[in-house]
């Protein structure tokens, strides 16, 4: 709802000093003389079915290709031949890093100006950390890849590159954790790290957890590959499969939020206005 009050012209001018970031999306009526100021949660912006369907189930499929691949090395499986590892590599490279939600949607919120240089690393500073999930993704594909038998030689290259690229995710989901927890919903201007601000969002911050901790598992477990710390034994074959087959659980738990979030928390853009 938007209601509108007569104010002059000066009074205007003073206010509107403080938004020159554009960081406040602001109306005006020259007629009377009347300004709407629009405020909405931007972590509730809705996104079209199509893209909520192609994003969901993507997401949901290559987290359960993590699961397969990873019970593909435990030990009785592994005894099938080199087509069960070629399965668990083509299994892995399944996997498709989400967009988070919030990922562009705060855009708007920079507390610097453009042309300053705080101004341009803060803006700067979304897209990197969305580039920084798509590299842990490319270079989960990479590593994947190298598992393939006919690359046989590579295995301990493709081990290192998942290694990486599970050490991007771990740092690209913390990062976006810090910045949930900078984000404001009552004071825009305000990019303190407050905890309770972590809190805005919990499908988002489960999302995050869930595909971090995954991450860590994959470091650890993907390290017990190695063939400084791998031994060829039900119990070598095991420890690391293990490990990865709980990070692939959480990144499918991720999954599991990302569907409940496109699906269930759906609602209809609200704008709840206010008039300065």
């Amino acid at each position: 709802m938007t209601t509108y009050v007569e104010i002059s012209s000066k009074t205007i001018e003073n206010h509107l000093h403080d938004y020159t970031d554009g960081s406040m999306p602001i109306s005006m009526n020259k007629a009377t003389e009347s300004v709407s100021v629009t405020q909405e949660n931007v972590l509730d912006r809705p996104r079209s079915l199509l893209w909520r369907l192609f994003h969901g189930i993507n997401y949901f499929i290559a987290s359960l290709c993590f699961v397969g691949a990873s019970t593909m090395f435990l030990d009785r499986l592994r005894q099938a031949g080199p087509s069960t590892a070629a399965a668990a590599g083509s299994a892995v490279f399944c996997y498709k890093k989400y967009e988070e939600v919030y990922e562009k949607e705060n855009a708007d919120l920079f507390r610097y100006e453009q042309g300053t240089i705080l101004g341009q690393i803060t803006r700067a500073e979304i897209g990197f950390n969305f580039f920084l999930s798509a590299c842990g993704s490319v270079l989960y594909l990479a590593g994947s890849i190298l598992f393939i038998p006919c690359f046989e030689n590579y295995v301990v290259i493709g081990l290192c590159l998942v290694i990486s690229a599970s050490s991007v995710m771990v740092a690209a989901q913390s990062w976006k954790v810090y910045r949930a927890g900078c984000t404001s919903l009552t004071d825009q201007l305000d990019h303190r790290f407050h905890f309770v601000n972590l809190f805005n969002d919990i499908s988002c911050l489960l999302m995050d957890i869930f595909s971090g901790l995954g991450g860590a598992f994959f470091i650890v477990g993907t390290n017990f590959f190695l063939p400084q710390y791998y031994t060829n034994s039900p119990f070598g074959n095991n420890r690391p499969a293990g490990l990865c087959l709980c990070g692939s659980v959480f990144f499918t738990l991720s999954g599991v939020v990302v569907n409940y979030r496109h699906y269930y928390l759906v609602k209809p853009r609200d704008q709840d206005s206010h008039t300065v």
